[in-house]
């Protein structure tokens, strides 16, 4: 029985707690509240472009601030939480830190990413630290703050995508300038901003950061009126970039992992209107050894370039196997001599001063150039690859005729060794294009090793862009190249690969990166079998054969009006505004009878002055498809030579894409005159250049072939042009 009572009692006490939390004896029940998920995140890093003490981290997130203050070296740690659905967690976090005590005017930003992107880096201690994702506000971030915000419509992004887009379209050389000016104005007390204004604030008054910065040095007596950066100024500008890149809480890192085994494409800064059209290209093995595509020159196909590399500190560090030196010439200017001076020998600069007032020697002078080593540094990284500085060295061998050499005094070098830093440039280790595998066939421009005829009957073998028919059957048709039987393409994974290219199984494969219409900036690469060779990155275009008709309707032209060529593979990284100042563009006037003239071509005189000249080369055209052929007889030679055009493409500006090349006599007996190479063309006017243009009309022009010198002296007088490059005028 009393089991049966204490049963009884445990009944009723259960049944009375079940009717208390069903809020009584009516039957309903009331849950316990579920408390709110709290989310939380660390993160710690260093205020720096130098230390900046006791700085005061905030961020802003939704309604909610959140700020912390950094110890005397500037090591802050920021602590968020927040109820879960209560602030945005797709919102990029911009942190910013400000100075204080003596630094007032120091003010630094850092776009770090979605809280739960960087909740998702920081694994599960949830506290993001630097060593597992950029978090130290520097310079460098603030630089690429304020650019990132320019490039997304002066709006700073407010998700991961859109700061990843802006940042991709940031200019490398923009980010280190930009970041250098910001660390002067920070800490070298000359150049301190005025009271009230910081390095970001000061950043506001212009919507583009490099327009604001330039109208702070005019306020502020920094540059003159013609443009001139005082020198003290250029000196603090100098020291910043240097420290900048050894400052190691400031750059990223470049891991082994990140590296070994990939072509690793380094692309340089270019003009955002143009896809460059070469990249420098690293192949890293695993035994650090590995081959290198240099940006300057196209590869030689039995000339590869090895290198051996490795990882200091933070950087890349890469050592050359010098093949084959460059050979340049140069103007013995007042500007050479004061570089050489800092270079060579002075015992062999003094010489070459004295040889040059004799006559000894002419006003150019060769010099064989090779690069012995390069210092890749991380600025950035965005999920594409990065933004990187790049310092070489250089091996310099001046070239003299041996009576002159046996007048050195004894022991005077020729050699000299030289760094130099280079425009940053943008690293890319995931590829942000691709092409259409099921589009694949037809007709492309991609780099193929070629052999072509020389004159005097010598045969060069080089990578050369020709023109591929990609059959459908898998088979290749070639225009230009005559040494490639048997080859075979397929199209896989966003990429085309050429197979049986060259004996022992060589196969092509060319993967696009960059995309502009047609135009595809390619990594190339070299296989046999599945053994990755050597690689290298040029750009490849899609051949749309209805441009024909855009280009028929827009050729034929009346001065001033003309098409300039841009010949050469250099373009992106010579354009300056609006107009070209390299000296390697030529102008043409196409008239409807079929005749042309090579009206204007770009100069670079022996007083290292660019521009535009006239000229009145006559030549007859004939459009057959895309294919455009000029012709003219060169009387000083007795030989024809024959342009060949093929249009490729149209761009969105109207500029017209080509595959050009050149012979001598139509038979091409003589061999190739211009080999093989992309070009632009497009439409321009004369005006552009007014002192030339002023006063002169086509009545000026005076055939290349019967003028002589005193007639074009005078003509260069009657239009304001040097006389010192009157000569050039005669062909």
């Amino acid at each position: 029985m009393r089991n049966l009572a204490l049963s009884r009692l445990a009944a009723a006490i259960i049944c009375t707690s079940l009717l208390s939390s069903c809020g009584g004896s009516n039957g309903t029940i009331t849950p316990t509240p579920t408390p709110p998920e709290i989310l939380t995140l660390r993160i710690e890093g260093q205020v720096i472009d130098d230390e900046v003490a006791n700085a005061i981290v905030s961020l802003s997130l939704g309604e909610q601030n959140f700020s912390t203050a950094a110890d005397a070296q500037g090591v802050y740690g920021l602590e968020i939480s927040f109820e879960k659905g209560s602030l945005p967690q797709d919102t990029v976090l911009q942190l910013t830190a400000s100075g204080q005590g003596g630094q007032e005017h120091i003010e630094l930003s850092f776009g770090v990413g979605s809280f739960d992107k960087l909740v998702q880096l920081a694994g599960e201690d949830r506290v993001l630290q630097n060593s597992e994702a950029a978090t130290n506000i520097t310079h460098v971030t603030t630089a690429m703050d304020l650019l990132a915000k320019e490039k997304n419509g002066d709006a700073y992004p407010s998700s991961d995508d859109q700061l990843e887009s802006a940042k991709i379209q940031v200019q490398p050389d923009s980010l280190l300038n930009l970041a250098s000016a910001i660390k002067v104005l920070a800490d070298n007390s000359a150049f301190t901003p005025p009271e009230g204004v910081t390095t970001l604030s000061l950043f506001e008054q212009a919507a583009k950061p490099e327009q604001a910065l330039d109208n702070y040095l005019i306020s502020q007596g920094i540059k003159d009126a013609q443009g001139n950066l005082s020198a003290q100024y250029l000196k603090a500008l100098e020291d910043a970039q240097t420290e900048t890149l050894s400052q190691e809480a400031v750059i990223q890192d470049f891991t082994e992992s990140q590296l070994s085994g990939n072509s690793n494409v380094f692309m340089i800064a270019h003009h955002p209107d143009f896809l460059p059209w070469y990249s420098n290209t690293l192949l890293l093995n695993e035994d650090k050894t590995g081959t290198y595509g240099d940006e300057r020159s196209d590869d030689q196909v039995n000339n590869e370039s090895p290198v051996t590399w490795r990882i200091e500190g933070k950087k890349l560090h890469v050592d050359y196997e010098v093949v084959v030196p460059l050979d340049t010439s140069t103007s013995l200017t007042e500007e050479w001599f004061d570089w050489a001076t800092g270079i060579f020998d002075q015992a062999l600069v003094s010489k070459l001063r004295e040889w040059q007032q004799q006559g000894k020697i002419p006003d150019w002078l060769f010099i064989s150039i090779a690069r012995l080593s390069s210092d890749f540094t991380l600025l950035t990284e965005t999920s594409s690859g990065g933004v990187v500085a790049a310092e070489h060295t250089y091996s310099y061998q001046i070239k003299l005729d041996q009576w002159l050499v046996d007048e050195l005094p004894a022991g005077t070098s020729l050699l000299a060794e030289y760094r130099v830093f280079h425009s940053a440039t943008t690293w890319s280790k995931q590829f942000e294009s691709e092409m259409d595998n099921g589009d694949a066939s037809g007709k492309w421009v991609l780099p193929i090793p070629m052999e072509f005829p020389l004159l005097g009957g010598k045969v060069a073998q080089d990578y050369m862009p020709d023109m591929l028919n990609l059959k459908e059957d898998g088979t290749v048709e070639f225009t230009l190249a005559t040494n490639l039987n048997g080859v075979t393409w397929s199209a896989n994974d966003g990429a085309i690969t050429l197979s049986n290219v060259q004996e022992n199984g060589i196969s092509y494969r060319y993967t696009p990166y960059k995309k502009r219409g047609n135009q595809y900036l390619t990594l190339i690469e070299r296989y046999q079998g599945n053994q990755l060779l050597s690689s290298f990155s040029r750009l490849v275009t899609k051949v749309d054969s209805a441009v024909h008709d855009a280009f028929v309707q827009d050729m034929i032209t009346e001065l001033p009006e003309f098409y300039l060529a841009h010949s050469g593979s250099v373009v992106p990284s010579r354009w300056n505004g609006e107009l070209l100042t390299t000296p390697n563009v030529f102008g043409y006037q196409f008239n409807t009878d079929g005749s042309a003239k090579n009206v204007a071509a770009g100069y670079t005189d022996p007083f290292n002055e660019t521009g535009i000249e006239l000229r009145s080369l006559q030549w007859n055209w004939q459009l057959t498809g895309n294919l455009l052929t000029l012709s003219r007889y060169e009387p000083n030679w007795m030989l024809h030579i024959d342009r060949h055009w093929y249009v490729l493409d149209r761009e969105e500006k109207g500029r017209y894409v080509l595959l050009e090349w050149a012979t001598w006599n139509s038979t091409d007996e003589m061999g190739l005159r211009v080999a093989p190479r992309l070009n632009i063309i497009e439409k321009t006017s004369l005006a552009l250049w007014p002192d030339l243009w002023n006063g002169t009309d086509e009545g000026n022009y005076i055939p290349a072939e019967t003028a002589s010198p005193e007639d074009i002296k005078a003509l260069m007088v009657e239009i304001g042009q040097p006389l010192a490059i009157f000569n050039k005028f005669i062909h």
